[in-house]
Formats: structure tokens, sequence, C-alpha cells
């Protein structure tokens, strides 16, 4: 886990970013530089982001085009791994979209569910024949109700 101020507007930049990947439901690519040797170009916590396959990454241009492959294959593969360079090693985050959870049937244990599953940042349906049972107080307003 890596813990960082806030603050600054390089991590701001980064919050904005991740928070437009999540609304649009699409994943990206964070690479952040966790060694880097005194001799070498790339800045230990330097980071660049990357929107979508094929896309240019975000900050740094000479780590950007040192971890462009690495960005690739995260897309490809949906994982997150580890590019281990001569003068510093950078860890490549695959980042998904948030998952979806469709629930049939609104008995008791789904308010619950769906309280756990929104903390997740899970989109959440739930869907049943009924009506008046579909429109239950006790759902996160993130939830999306669905009467079939």
């Amino acid at each position: 886990m890596l813990l960082e101020r806030a603050r600054s507007a390089e991590v701001v930049r980064m919050l904005d970013f991740l928070a437009e990947r999540r609304r649009s439901r699409e994943a990206c690519v964070v690479a952040t530089v966790v060694r880097a040797t005194e001799a070498g170009r790339l800045a230990l916590g330097g980071r660049v982001l990357v929107a979508h396959p094929g896309a240019v990454g975000q900050g740094d241009p000479m780590l950007a085009s040192a971890v462009a492959s690495a960005a690739q294959q995260c897309f490809a593969e949906c994982r997150s791994r580890l590019l281990r360079m001569d003068e510093a090693d950078v860890f490549v985050e695959w980042i998904g979209p948030p998952l979806r959870l469709f629930v049939f049937g609104s008995g008791h244990d789904v308010v619950p569910l769906v309280s756990m599953a929104g903390m997740l940042g899970w989109q959440v349906t739930v869907a049943d024949v009924r009506a008046e049972r579909v429109a239950m107080p006790d759902l996160p307003p993130t939830c999306q109700v669905v009467t079939l």
C-alpha cells in the first residue's frame, strides 16, 4: 500500500482521472515509479496515467515511453505487473471498471447485500416483479431499481 498526501496537484490530477474513468466505466492503467537509482532519469513517485489501450500516457514523457509496452500488456491481460528496469522499478497497475451486480428479487437479504456492494463501489441493479417490493426505502440511492 502506498500512502501519500493528496494535496499535491499531481495526486489531485490522478484522483480526478480515476474518478472520470470510473464514471465512464472504463479500465485504465496507472504506472508509478516505486524504486529509482540516483543516477537514473526517472524520479521516485513519478507517475503516468493511461486512459485506454493505445493511448499516450499523461505525465512524465520519459516514463510514458518506458512503460508503454507494459501498459498495453496490462490492458490485454487485465492485470497489473512490476516492470523492472536497470534504473528503476515501475508498478504498472491495471484498474478495472466497477463491477456490476444484478439482484433478482427483493427479499429481506437484499438491503445488506446491496449496501455492501455499494461500499465496494459496484454498480447495483435490483429487479423484481412486485413493484411495491422494489421501491424499498432502505436501498442506497446509487442502486438502480427495475420492475420486471
